[in-house]
């Protein structure tokens, strides 16, 4: 051993005074470390304890985020629903808005090939009833001429009233094919208002 304590002897055994000397100086050592000891231990469990608290907070903010983060990405989901549900019903609107016009405008189409089919039959009637007026006029003299040129003015008439007529239905139909495609603006301009908002 390094440092070997070495009492002096004396008559019958070691120094008492000596003895006792060294045992108080080493119960005031082992006092003095244990106390050091004792302030250390204290340190580091009161570091312990906040670090227990930190930690403690550390989770419960965790926790918290982590039931924020939750919460928000539940209500993105909601949100992404309802979105796609809009836009679902948007799709459908849409294709029954094309539809629609689609339908509009092969009548368009129809109505005007029948239209210009129905102008070239009526010229047609037209230049062949201003022949027989003409020829009527010529022939005027007899009683029977006469009544040749009233039946043909009476057919010149008539024709004309047809005509009219079917100049009416065809402005009536295209009147109604353009109220319709109006009325299917006006929706489409609702459904973008509304989406705007």
């Amino acid at each position: 051993m390094e440092n070997e304590i070495t009492f002096r002897t004396s008559v019958g055994g070691y120094r008492r005074d000596e003895v006792i000397e060294y045992v108080e100086s080493m119960n005031e050592q082992i006092f003095v470390m244990k106390k050091e000891h004792e302030e250390e231990i204290s340190a580091y469990k009161s570091k312990i304890k906040d670090l227990e608290d930190l930690l403690k907070q550390e989770e419960t903010n965790e926790v918290a985020l982590i039931e924020e983060k939750g919460a928000k990405l539940e209500a993105y989901e909601a949100e992404n629903v309802t979105l796609k549900e809009d836009l679902d019903k948007l799709e459908g609107q849409y294709k029954a808005v094309h539809s629609d016009v689609v339908r509009l405008e092969a009548e368009k189409r129809v109505l005007k090939e029948k239209l210009g089919r129905e102008v070239l039959r009526l010229r047609a009637e037209n230049q062949e009833l201003k022949e027989k007026l003409q020829e009527a006029q010529r022939n005027i003299g007899s009683e029977a001429d006469y009544e040749g040129v009233r039946d043909a003015v009476s057919e010149v008439q008539y024709k004309i009233a047809e005509y009219v007529n079917i100049i009416n239905k065809t402005q009536q139909s295209l009147a109604e094919t353009y109220q319709q495609m109006n009325g299917i603006k006006k929706k489409v301009a609702e459904k973008l208002e509304k989406n705007k908002k």
